[in-house]
């Protein structure tokens, strides 16, 4: 679900999570109603709708979209994915529908259903693609990333500057007294080729994480832990940015952190492995 609305909100179609019951907070920077407790994204923000309000919700009835709707309904009950990677997938179609794309349903269900699902289980999507393939997708491992990259020009992106957000969340990072400290001291003159390849590294793992169950913070702040236990690995040096800082200085629960964090992990490793 897409929410659109002309001032900042302070009302909702509902403040509770769908996943866990808990109440939902709005995440202005990242355009995204998050929960509190889970971190779940309930639904996303788009601003200065000339034509809607807060209390209307963006849905699609045209029937290629209900169609899609259904097929990815029942991919996610025979595989038993959960709810915020439907509610995503779903989301992903939209925008691609909406382009006016001359695809198949099956296609266009498999494209958003892979990409909600990969940073959630990437174990999965060879699965997603199997039951595709029972469902009459003419794709086998290898040429099914024809079909992925058919996508990826109409894929819709959020409103968000995402890389703009992440160097934000990097300046932050660098400017804690602790961290600014251990990199004079230890990494001294190559400070900045340390931080450019944080930065270079975290923006290329979030490109494969930009949608998902969690947040954008929490899927940004996820991408650079991980960036930097390689990167400072790679001077020979631990890690400074703990979840636990990271968690501490941007609010966020640990556990959702530490989830994400080894998803993107997972991630990393398999696409290396694909090279």
């Amino acid at each position: 679900m897409v929410l659109l609305f002309e001032d900042r909100l302070t009302t909702r179609m509902s403040d509770q999570c769908p996943l866990c019951s808990n109440k939902l907070t709005t995440d202005f920077t990242s355009g995204e109603v998050v929960c509190r407790a889970c971190g779940a994204v309930a639904f996303t923000i788009e601003e200065n709708s000339p034509n809607m309000t807060a209390s209307h919700i963006f849905t699609h009835a045209n029937p290629k979209s209900l169609e899609v709707s259904h097929v990815i309904d029942g991919v996610k009950g025979r595989l038993s994915l959960n709810d915020a990677i439907a509610r995503e997938a779903k989301h992903i179609a939209e925008g691609i529908i909406r382009e006016g794309t001359h695809s198949s349903v099956l296609e266009v269900s498999y494209f958003s259903l892979y990409i909600a699902c990969r940073p959630h289980n990437p174990m999965l999507c060879e699965k997603i693609l199997e039951e595709f393939q029972t469902m009459g997708l003419k794709a086998d491992r290898k040429n099914s990333m024809k079909v992925l990259t058919k996508f990826w020009r109409f894929y819709r992106y959020r409103r968000t500057d995402i890389e703009s957000y992440l160097r934000s969340l990097i300046e932050d990072v660098k400017s804690s007294p602790y961290i600014e400290n251990y990199v004079k001291i230890l990494v001294g003159a190559n400070a900045n080729i340390l931080w450019a390849k944080v930065r270079e590294l975290s923006a290329a793992l979030l490109k494969n994480h930009e949608f998902g169950g969690s947040s954008l913070k929490v899927r940004a702040l996820a991408c650079l832990n991980v960036a930097c236990e390689k990167t400072f690995n790679s001077f020979g040096l631990e890690n400074p940015v703990s979840l636990d800082l990271l968690s501490y200085n941007f609010r966020v629960n640990r556990n959702n952190l530490k989830k994400m964090s080894e998803n993107v992990t997972v991630t990393s490793y398999e696409d290396v492995a694909e090279m």
